[in-house]
């Protein structure tokens, strides 16, 4: 994690949600090599934490901060529409809804099958494509539908869950 910090640094891009900066991240270094990428975003929308199983390479049209698309709205020319996380989505939302039953939590999380067509979605298919097996995105609600104690809880389950199937683990959530 450090060392791609480091690479962010010096290579001097404003931290700002857009497409052209997420696309620089991706391609930094190609022989990166991720143990685990989840990443984190907000939908207003949703009144659960949804974990996403997919993620698509077209119709991007929704603009960035810079009034940008990606080129042809679309990720990645000449790659599937579609690409699935290897991880057991419907498994990891199990573990952590009882977690958050024994702790008495009202949070709840559920797989999803559309993350959007917009930063997320792109952000996620970028992740995909750089390996499938290891990429997760997560929807969280706002504030007002779950408190952040309760979705730092749901993404700490998350997190060690993703790296038990990942790596045989057995990591306990304590």
């Amino acid at each position: 994690m450090r060392l791609f910090t480091n690479k962010l640094k010096n290579c001097g891009m404003k931290r700002s949600l857009m497409y052209n900066y997420l696309e620089k991240i991706f391609f930094l270094d190609k022989n990166l090599v991720f143990k685990l990428m989840i990443h984190v975003g907000v939908s207003k929308n949703d009144s659960k934490i949804s974990l996403e199983k997919q993620s698509f390479n077209t119709n991007y049209d929704l603009k960035d901060i810079k009034d940008q698309c990606p080129a042809n709205q679309c990720c990645l020319p000449n790659s599937p529409e579609t690409l699935s996380t290897k991880l057991d989505v419907e498994d990891l939302c199990i573990i952590s809804n009882k977690i958050f039953s024994k702790r008495n939590l009202k949070a709840y999380c559920g797989p999803s099958a559309d993350p959007g067509r917009y930063l997320c979605a792109y952000t996620y298919y970028m992740s995909l494509n750089k390996d499938s097996t290891k990429s997760l995105f997560v929807h969280v609600p706002s504030v007002e539908t779950f408190s952040i104690h309760e979705m730092t809880v749901a993404i700490r389950s998350i997190i060690i869950q993703s790296l038990n199937q990942l790596y045989n683990a057995n990591l306990e959530f304590d």
